[in-house]
């Protein structure tokens, strides 16, 4: 009749704790680099749509249109009143 000691099945049973422990820090480990690469991903996909113009068709307060045109580039806003005027904006911002 083969035995096991106390000493014997303890130690495997502290070697499985420790096993599973590993596994479980390993997939938390495993999930939070996910996590961090695909917010990575998201700021890295911002950067290039942050660096786009915003523009924005308004009306003073006699109702004329005029278009409020901001540049994240050099953080400034600028009032033009066509969209010709708009469109002259972008081809200089980008062609100079």
């Amino acid at each position: 009749m083969k035995t096991t000691s106390y000493f014997g099945s303890h130690h495997r049973v502290i070697h499985w704790q420790k096993e599973h422990t590993a596994k479980k820090t390993l997939a938390r480990l495993r999930q939070s680099i996910t996590s961090s690469l695909s917010k990575l991903k998201e700021h890295l996909g911002n950067l290039h749509t942050d660096s786009e113009p915003k523009i924005w068709q308004k009306k003073d307060s006699k109702g004329n249109l005029y278009y409020r045109v901001y540049d994240p580039i050099c953080d400034r806003y600028f009032c033009l009143n066509s969209e010709a005027e708009v469109r002259w904006w972008l081809d200089k911002r980008y062609y100079l």
